[in-house]
């Protein structure tokens, strides 16, 4: 009886030794493919969230530059739009306000006119506005230069400069605006516009003399 369970035993033992390897390696084989299919779907996820991340922040994107746009058209509290500025050189021009329509149209950027008609509109007031407001734009600008204001002096001036560029006065009074206001670059590059446009002029030579003396002013400085 003893030898008899001796062996069952011993047959037990050695049955388990022998299936053991495979019952492990089984069960690694599972848990191994468990891992990687928890991997995979960990990977899914986080691609999934990345693409969400990505979609979100372009829509934002579009949704800021869409806003932008149409604030530039409609306006803000603190700036007119293209189409707020358009009524008003259409109000100020059947006002016959040349110098006020003007100032509005300048104000406008041609390329954000996103109608035919709106262009149209545009491209006729300025045929008929342009040539009777340089004379008004070139007043303001002097007199708010004389008054100190260079801040309004070269806004006004370089707008009668665009609407007709034929008054070496309007030069002269620029170049004085930034010079005043510290801006010595662009007072030098509209003191060599002015001589280079209109040589031989006292507007000219008075432009040189300008340039000349800040010349040597920055050689003192050195």
């Amino acid at each position: 009886m003893f030898y008899m369970v001796t062996g069952i035993v011993i047959g037990v033992i050695v049955a388990a030794v022998l299936i053991y390897p495979t019952v492990r390696a089984s069960f690694n084989h599972k848990s191994t493919t468990q891992v990687e299919d928890y991997k995979e779907q960990i990977l899914a996820k986080d691609t999934q969230l990345k693409a969400s991340d990505k979609k979100v922040k372009e829509a934002q994107k579009a949704q800021k530059k869409a806003e932008d746009e149409l604030s530039e058209y409609i306006g803000t509290s603190k700036k007119d739009g293209v189409y707020d500025s358009l009524l008003k050189a259409l109000q100020k021009y059947s006002d016959r306000d040349y110098t006020g329509s003007a100032d509005a149209l300048l104000d406008i950027d041609s390329k954000k006119l996103t109608t035919k008609n709106m262009k149209s509109i545009y491209n006729d007031l300025t045929t008929k506005v342009y040539p009777n407001a340089a004379t008004g734009l070139y007043s303001k600008g002097k007199n708010a230069y004389w008054s100190k204001d260079y801040k309004t002096a070269i806004n006004y001036l370089k707008k009668a400069i665009k609407v007709r560029d034929t008054n070496s006065y309007a030069y002269s009074y620029l170049g004085q605006a930034y010079e005043a206001s510290g801006d010595t670059k662009n007072a030098k590059k509209t003191y060599e516009t002015l001589i280079k446009k209109f040589p031989g002029t006292s507007q000219a030579r008075l432009a040189q003399t300008k340039i000349d003396a800040m010349g040597k002013k920055d050689a003192k400085s050195l």
